[in-house]
């Protein structure tokens, strides 16, 4: 199968808020790329391929005073509890925050298990109810 990303997806466990229609669905990344991130939902999220909803997360080591870095995206994909976005609104800053949560991650390689056991849990949860 040929691989059409154009940027690498780094794994995360970030706690994000996903805003569609007014609703605030929380839960946290699976991955995020300089183009588009995967989220773990706490609860179902009916989003429509195509519809526009928020990305809203706090970047780590950011500075206390640095506001939730929130970025309009696209579903791209969106079943039971996950929920695959492109970024449709990322500008210079958002761009320069996402750099440096991606290199964070890259930089943390001691949560590789925690990532691992969470990424199975969740794989465990879509097969239940897909």
């Amino acid at each position: 199968m040929t691989e059409l990303r154009k940027f690498h997806r780094t794994p995360s466990s970030l706690e994000v808020e996903l805003i569609y229609q007014g609703r605030c669905h929380r839960g946290c990344l699976g991955n995020i790329s300089l183009s588009g991130a995967l989220a773990h939902l706490h609860e179902h999220a009916d989003i429509g391929p195509g519809q526009l909803c928020l990305l809203r997360m706090r970047i780590p080591g950011a500075g206390g005073e640095t506001p939730p870095l929130a970025i309009w995206c696209e579903a791209v994909h969106c079943s039971a509890l996950v929920a695959g976005v492109r970024f449709v609104g990322c500008d210079d800053q958002a761009t320069r925050l996402l750099s440096l949560l991606m290199q964070q991650m890259k930089d943390k390689p001691e949560n590789i298990e925690e990532d691992l056991a969470r990424i199975r849990a969740y794989l465990a949860d879509y097969n239940r109810t897909g």
